[in-house]
Parts: structure tokens; C-alpha cells; sequence
């Protein structure tokens, strides 16, 4: 095995400090947020690993959700269940994806004992997202009736 240079040990070093979101935050921000907060969330563990492809793969991927997403939360009534039914097979949709993107970059980071955020900081994100989307939401509404 041969030595690692000193630009890759810097890298790995970034790499290791870097604190990304988990599986679990990621799940949490959209359940609570939709794709536009758990999209956030991927897309600042790539940033934070300084991965450009995957980054522009996550934007665009979750740019095409959120507006799927939306279009989806206006065609049902605005009743909790109603708007649960659409958003629950989305959140497995946005997870696998995420799964699929960060998957061996967090087996990497978890084996080099990079740290990880709180689910609770995934959770808090996804409120925030979802409240502004209400109020958004609530407000283009009114303005246009």
C-alpha cells in the first residue's frame, strides 16, 4: 500500500471534519419539509465534501422532486391525512436517492470517526422549510384570489 500524498491527507482531513447530516437527520428534515429541506440537507454533506458531480446530481434531482412535490400537495385537500397520503411514498423516493448518493461517502466519513450532525438539527431544518412553504403557500394564495 502506498503512502498517501499530501494533498489526499489534507483532503481526508477536510473530509473527516467535516459534519455532515446522517440518514436519520436527512429522513427527519423530509418527512417534516419535503424534498426541498431534505434536499438541502444532501446537498450540504456534498458541499461539505467538496463533491461538485454529486452536488449538481442532488440539485437537479431534488429540484424536479420539490416541484413534483408541489404540484402534488395542490392537487389534495388541505386536511393532515390528505396531505400525508402524497408525502409519505415521496419521503421513501427522496431516501433511497440519498441512500444511493451518500451511502459509501458516510461509510467513509463514519470510518474515519468524522463526526455527524444531530437529528434533531435534520428535524428543526424540515420544520423551518415546512412553515415557510405554509406561509408561502398561504400567501400566493390569498394574493391570487
Amino acid at each position: 500500500m502506498q503512502p498517501l500524498s499530501a494533498t489526499a491527507s489534507q483532503t481526508q482531513l477536510q473530509a473527516r471534519d467535516a459534519r455532515l447530516f446522517g440518514l436519520g437527520s436527512i429522513a427527519l428534515a423530509g418527512l417534516l419539509g419535503g424534498p426541498l429541506a431534505a434536499g438541502y440537507l444532501v446537498v450540504a454533506n456534498t458541499r461539505a465534501l467538496r463533491l461538485q458531480e454529486q452536488t449538481r446530481l442532488a440539485v437537479a434531482f431534488f429540484a424536479l422532486a420539490t416541484g413534483i412535490w408541489i404540484y402534488a400537495l395542490y392537487q389534495v385537500p388541505g386536511d393532515l391525512i390528505s396531505q400525508l397520503i402524497p408525502h409519505i411514498p415521496q419521503v421513501v423516493v427522496w431516501l433511497l436517492f440519498a441512500r444511493f448518493l451518500l451511502r459509501r461517502l458516510h461509510a467513509d466519513h463514519k470510518a474515519m470517526r468524522g463526526l455527524f450532525r444531530s437529528a434533531w438539527a435534520g428535524a428543526g431544518i424540515g420544520l423551518l422549510v415546512s412553515i415557510g412553504v405554509r406561509v408561502t403557500s398561504f400567501v400566493v394564495t390569498r394574493a391570487l384570489s
